[in-house]
């Protein structure tokens, strides 16, 4: 199945190996998939998920995971209200103008 992205016109080539499943579907699903791995670089990249923990333990990665995982919620959290917060003071900006 071959894709369009409306942004860029580039195509994209989507396999799948399930042959029932309708072309939207696998849309969705690599959607969702992609989303997963942009965490999970993220998480690599900046959040130090592969370099932080030297254990071996399954206790200790499941640990370490938790914390990288607590981190990034955090950031979220904070980027959100940033957001929010320069959008309030937008608004106040735009009715001062008026």
């Amino acid at each position: 199945m071959f894709v369009r992205d409306k942004r860029s016109k580039k195509w994209l080539a989507l396999l799948s190996t399930d042959t029932y499943m309708a072309d939207e579907e696998i849309v969705q699903t690599y959607k969702r998939r992609w989303d997963i791995e942009v965490f999970f670089k993220m998480a690599k990249s900046f959040l130090n998920l592969a370099k932080e923990c030297q254990g071996r333990s399954y206790d200790a990665l499941v640990a370490h995971a938790t914390v990288v995982c607590c981190r990034y919620i955090m950031l979220a959290l904070y980027w959100l209200v940033q957001a929010c917060s320069l959008n309030h003071l937008l608004m106040f900006w735009l009715n001062l103008q008026d």
